[in-house]
């Protein structure tokens, strides 16, 4: 689909609004150009966790995770997973369908580990828990000087906090607070304010003859991330990127 796209130089963009908020863009500027939080030294992101936790959560809230993740960090090296059914390591008879038309899945205990440039590690989890609110759902960048935590409300809610130890309080410890240049969205239908972001994005990016901030490109590199927890998995663990073998790995490995 992308080289189709390519070859007749259409411009698609896909619903990963999030990284189009104008506060998921400050935050990319304060940390990489202005040092925000020092030497970025890991990134941490979880699923919602809710009925969906595991493989079902991998692929719906999972997606907008790695996302992120490739906006700040760019495309991973390698992959290393495990995956399990209530504790017990995950076997071929545990592949199923999940509630959605997403394709096989697989496990309700996930744990990934993607690496990055300069040895950045980014992980990302889903677990079936008795909480299951969903308000984990996100992602949190370490630094040297400090954390950047983004929760994926319809308008992402991001907050950061300076402490080169990543204490959560304790004397000399500054409160979360938001963003310097925070931008304050309202509105009565959030979710049209967000895909508004991502059309008018699209809309210049045919004029300027440039690819959409949330390509099908970006797209392909997350569902491939998500593929990737399956394929290390299976694979004993660990396994490099791109992948090589495109099927669906957890139809050729039932095949």
């Amino acid at each position: 689909m992308v080289e189709a796209v390519q070859s007749k130089n259409l411009k698609w963009a896909i619903a990963h609004q999030k990284r189009m908020c104008p506060d998921v863009q400050l935050a990319k500027k304060l940390i990489f150009e202005d040092g925000l939080i020092g030497d970025v030294l890991e990134l941490r992101g979880r699923g919602k966790e809710d009925h969906r936790a595991g493989g079902e959560d991998l692929i719906v809230l999972g997606t907008h995770i790695f996302d992120l993740m490739l906006y700040f960090m760019g495309r991973a090296h390698w992959c290393a997973s495990n995956i399990a059914v209530d504790g017990k390591p995950a076997t071929k008879s545990d592949v199923h369908q999940p509630s959605e038309p997403l394709g096989p899945i697989l496990g309700n205990q996930i744990q990934s580990t993607f690496g990055f440039d300069n040895a950045v590690p980014g992980f990302f989890a889903t677990r079936k828990n008795k909480d299951g609110n969903g308000g984990r759902w996100g992602l949190d960048i370490y630094g040297s000087k400090g954390i950047v935590k983004i929760r994926m409300e319809v308008f992402p809610e991001i907050y950061w906090k300076e402490t080169s130890s990543w204490l959560p309080t304790g004397e000399n410890q500054k409160s979360w607070v938001r963003l310097p240049g925070h931008v304050e969205l309202s509105g009565d239908d959030p979710s049209s304010i967000m895909n508004a972001f991502a059309i008018d994005d699209l809309l210049e990016a045919i004029e300027e003859d440039r690819q959409p901030g949330v390509s099908l490109e970006s797209g392909r590199d997350s569902y491939e991330m998500i593929q990737a927890v399956y394929a290390a998995y299976i694979n004993g663990g660990r396994i490099d990127l791109p992948l090589k073998d495109r099927r669906h790995p957890l139809v050729a490995w039932s095949e």
